[in-house]
């Protein structure tokens, strides 16, 4: 995942990563941040690291549930 994370950076350089899912955890990122930091090795410029890899912001997973009302949503106006 941090390899992952590191590719993003690099070719799209967002604002933030999320890592959502119901096997990521706050204790999961933390070691995603380490090798991060690890591999980046201070090439390029990111936001403190607490703030660029994080959980989704909707708790237990609601994101997905919201963006399926939003593309049903979608879907209906069409």
């Amino acid at each position: 995942m941090a390899q992952a994370a590191v590719q993003v950076t690099l070719i799209l350089r967002p604002d933030k990563i999320v890592f959502g899912g119901g096997v990521t955890s706050e204790e999961f990122l933390q070691k995603v941040r380490r090798d991060f930091a690890k591999i980046l090795n201070n090439y390029v410029h990111v936001p403190a690291l607490e703030q660029y890899i994080t959980l989704p912001e909707i708790q237990d997973n609601g994101s997905a549930t919201v963006g399926d009302f939003a593309l049903a949503k979608r879907l209906l106006k069409e």
